[in-house]
């Protein structure tokens, strides 16, 4: 039998689900991997138009735990993307919150996109009392959308990937170049 916390997780999902399906969001598509588990979730996320990352298309999985909402997702991405706020390992969520993107983007449209793909999003950095209600109810929608603001629009002085940092900050022509061929090989077979 499952817990009472799973099926929690399971109810918000579905309704999760159910928003997506109800109200596509453009750029991306969210459903779960497979029929028989929930608690994973595959995602696209087209590059945004008339930026370097245009004409990508980036993978990453989301995967729930028995406490979700209250535990947000881990989520790795499985697109290589150059970005200063991120390294192959892990993107504090702390760098988000400190831009102001994260509350602007909760109240937008239900516009999923999303910044480094290859490697963990560690949701985990933020206490769950620094959660607003908002962003856990938007947290499947949100967050994406949050990170989107962040691909076009990094913050350099708080560098996980310091040479994407300089070479945003310095040789912005060089960082774009390293960007775009990102967006190229996430469409390579």
């Amino acid at each position: 039998m499952a817990s009472s916390s799973s099926s929690s997780a399971q109810l918000r999902l579905m309704s999760d689900l159910k928003a997506i399906r109800n109200e596509p969001p453009e750029g991306c598509s969210a459903s779960p991997s497979s029929d028989e588990n929930l608690f994973v979730w595959s995602a696209t996320i087209l590059g945004p138009d008339e930026t370097p990352w245009e004409g990508g298309v980036f993978g990453l999985r989301l995967t729930f735990g028995d406490s979700y909402p209250a535990k947000p997702p881990r989520v790795r991405f499985t697109s290589e993307v150059f970005h200063p706020n991120v390294e192959t390992g892990r993107m504090c969520i702390c760098t988000l919150l400190q831009l102001g993107h994260f509350v602007a983007s909760l109240g937008s449209t239900l516009s999923l996109h999303t910044t480094y793909f290859t490697g963990f999003l560690n949701f985990s950095l933020v206490s769950p009392a620094s959660l607003s209600s908002v962003f856990v109810r938007q947290l499947m929608l949100g967050h994406l959308a949050t990170m989107f603001s962040l691909l076009t629009d990094p913050n350099p002085a708080s560098p996980a990937n310091p040479e994407a940092a300089q070479l945003f900050q310095h040789d912005n022509q060089a960082y774009n170049k390293r960007v775009r061929r990102c967006a190229r090989v996430s469409i390579e077979p």
